[in-house]
């Protein structure tokens, strides 16, 4: 499952990348007049470096490791094989003389 979203995500990068207007154009249809809302020249540059970093990024740390996080067998503790000590009991955490311990 990671390594899929990861994938997708890398996909959505070499795209910002590739076409950096294309992408501003994607998100464009939320504008009432998206012609008047169009990127400077400095913007689609930014667009298209954070594409290359995140997706350089992506394809040397994280599509790694969620392979290796997908081909972990999946652990199936219960919370019983998990305790190792019970709990104490009110004897063995009271202190004589205290306000919650009654003296002897």
């Amino acid at each position: 499952m990671w390594t899929f979203l990861t994938i997708l995500f890398a996909l959505l990068c070499l795209f910002m990348a590739v076409s950096p207007r294309g992408f501003w154009r994607m998100r464009a249809s939320g504008y009432k007049n998206p012609e008047a809302h169009e990127p400077s020249d400095g913007t689609v540059t930014f667009t298209r470096v954070l594409g290359i970093v995140t997706l350089v990024v992506l394809v040397l740390v994280f599509i790694p490791a969620a392979i290796e996080h997908d081909q972990k067998p999946a652990e199936t503790t219960t919370y019983q094989e998990t305790r190792e000590e019970p709990e104490p009991t009110p004897e063995q955490t009271c202190e004589k003389g205290t306000f919650l311990c009654p003296e002897d």
